[in-house]
């Protein structure tokens, strides 16, 4: 995937998910996430808010919570 594809999916302020009904939806920050694996100073099955949406520099997605980068897969999106 390129990189112009990468920035059609989300923004640092914004994220396109498709959810459990198959719609494609824009989730704007700060959307919700439940913590699947503790990672860092989170807790496992806690809800937390994500405040942007960052790009490494090998295109793995992290989250931004509370001024720390987590990579995405640690979390599910609650849908809202």
């Amino acid at each position: 995937m390129s990189f112009l594809e990468i920035t059609q999916w989300f923004s640092p302020r914004s994220i396109l998910v498709v959810n459990e009904r198959g719609t494609l939806r824009r989730l704007n920050c700060p959307f919700t996430v439940l913590c699947l694996d503790a990672v860092g100073d989170l807790n496992e099955y806690r809800l937390y808010q994500v405040s942007s949406v960052k790009i490494t520099e090998h295109g793995k997605i992290v989250y931004d919570i509370a001024g720390c980068l987590f990579f995405h897969s640690a979390f599910k999106i609650i849908d809202q």
